[in-house]
């Protein structure tokens, strides 16, 4: 469907017209009717900015700046200068602007690859917004003709000029295709609720049934699963009542694992599991999940590194302090992971433990995963001597790197980083008015006061309350003794 819109010149003709005055490419263009063009533009924009398209506003700005230079009327060549770099900026953002439609931004190199614009014109604009000195002339002069051959190629070729509405039908199509993809994810999202509120009402089925889903060979895969046919009716139509616990586990593992290949964002069906959070339903999914250990562990570690997150307010909701992240969370994890796949992926693993956003908690996982692999080895050393030396060789090697990454964070990081972690997550610890305490602590000293006065409040409610139930019991902690010959005394005067 063609759309109504309303231009400032009157028909194609004209605009073919006005292409032939900006490039002289046309065998009849004798002079040079640059000038000309750049009238029109102008008369254009009289007519409303809103119907001119940036493309034509460029052209006509960047076609000035390089009269300017021909013309050499101007004494000064920081005038020419300027008028160049302030042409080819207005260029850069007029093209990468209108794709800026993310939540966050994104950085202007990704969009000038996404709209087929060389990355050095992002380079060229930082240089002429951010320094000091402006690029040399003979640059300028370069990057501006890149810029009318880009807008040549991208917008007033002919196909542009003549197939507005096939134009037209790529957005509809790509809009709709915007559309489908939208609808799919909601779709998911749907299917994942269901199944998860499902699992809450059969989660017993799991606790007492582990044995079958922790086993690697008990449950079923996409190459063996089959629906067998009975008497020429298929066993889905059999009521769900009747099947055995095995069977309700495979039925679940199938639909897990559906909906976690359907699935292209793999932190939006994290996310989900995070809200509904079981700790059992955690290791079943580990276990059953090609490499969900792995883009989970990444969930916890980008969302706990980015404070303004949607993930890192579920993470701060399920898990309020340090111990109880570590205990019901990290712990969790790290004692049901596959040694065997994670050091065989290890490459993944190092980037993603090493990268950047360091802190405490990779610090952490790694001492864990350390004590893991050497308890692993201790445990199994004979028989791996006999059957597997080279996992046993993969595996020291991978426990050398961790220990390297670990002497590297321990200089930068310790444990009372989570002490204030745990202040900051479940908010300020009562004490007596005279102490104001701040919503945000700074200093693990600080907390070490805190908690110490929390103690001691709790000492004085204990000793107070005992008083009450009995009179005959009195405290005989003196905490405070009257001096009755105290004088005072300068500071620095010894006595």
């Amino acid at each position: 469907m063609n759309h109504a819109r309303i231009t400032p010149w009157r028909n194609s003709a004209e605009l073919a017209e006005l292409k032939d005055w900006f490039y002289m490419k046309s065998s009849s263009a004798k002079e040079d009717m640059r000038s000309r063009a750049i009238q029109r533009v102008m008369s254009y924009r009289m007519k409303g900015t809103q119907y001119l398209p940036h493309v034509i506003d460029t052209t006509a700005q960047l076609t000035t700046s390089m009269l300017l230079d021909e013309a050499q009327v101007c004494v000064d060549e920081m005038n020419v200068r300027l008028s160049y770099m302030m042409s080819l900026i207005r260029f850069v953002n007029g093209v990468l602007d209108p794709t800026q439609q993310s939540q966050f931004a994104i950085p202007l190199h990704v969009l000038a690859k996404k709209v087929g614009l060389s990355s050095w014109f992002v380079d060229l604009r930082h240089w002429g917004t951010h320094e000091r000195d402006l690029p040399g002339l003979d640059m300028l002069r370069m990057a501006c003709k890149e810029a009318l051959n880009w807008l040549w190629d991208h917008y007033w070729n002919d196909d542009e000029l003549t197939n507005d509405s096939s134009d037209e039908e790529e957005d509809d199509e790509r809009e709709e295709s915007i559309k489908e993809e939208e609808r799919m994810k909601r779709e998911l999202e749907k299917k994942l609720s269901s199944t998860l509120q499902l699992w809450k009402k059969t989660k017993s089925i799991f606790v007492e049934e582990r044995w079958v889903w922790e086993s690697d060979n008990s449950v079923i895969s996409s190459s063996n699963f089959v629906v067998e046919e009975e008497n020429g009716t298929s066993n889905k139509k059999k009521n769900s009542s009747s099947l055995s616990a095995k069977d309700h586990i495979n039925s679940f593992v199938f639909e897990f694992r559906e909906l976690w290949r359907s699935q292209d964002d793999k932190r939006a069906f994290i996310r989900k599991c995070m809200e509904n959070y079981d700790p059992i339903l955690i290791q079943f999914l580990m276990y059953k999940l090609n490499a969900f250990d792995f883009e989970l562990i990444s969930w916890i570690l980008t969302s706990y590194s980015n404070s303004t997150e949607l993930d890192n307010k579920i993470l701060k909701r399920q898990f309020n302090t340090w111990k109880g992240l570590r205990g019901k969370l990290l712990k969790n994890i790290v004692d049901h992971l596959n040694l065997k796949k994670l050091v065989h992926r290890w490459d993944q693993w190092d980037d993603l433990l090493t990268g950047k956003n360091t802190s405490y908690l990779k610090l952490w996982i790694l001492q864990e995963l350390s004590a893991k692999l050497q308890d692993s080895q201790a445990n199994g050393n004979s028989w791996r001597k006999k059957k597997r030396k080279r996992q046993a060789n993969n595996e020291q090697e991978v426990l050398n790197k961790i220990s390297d990454h670990i002497d590297t964070l321990k200089k930068r990081f310790n444990e009372s980083e989570m002490s204030v972690y745990d202040v900051l997550k479940s908010g300020p610890v009562e004490s007596s008015p005279k102490v104001d305490v701040k919503n945000e602590v700074k200093d693990s000293k600080v907390n070490s006061i805190l908690g110490d006065l929390a103690n001691l409040k709790k000492r004085m409610n204990t000793i107070e309350s005992k008083a009450s139930n009995s009179e005959s019991i009195k405290p005989e902690i003196k905490l405070w003794e009257r001096k009755t010959d105290w004088e005072p005394t300068p500071i620095g005067v010894l006595r």
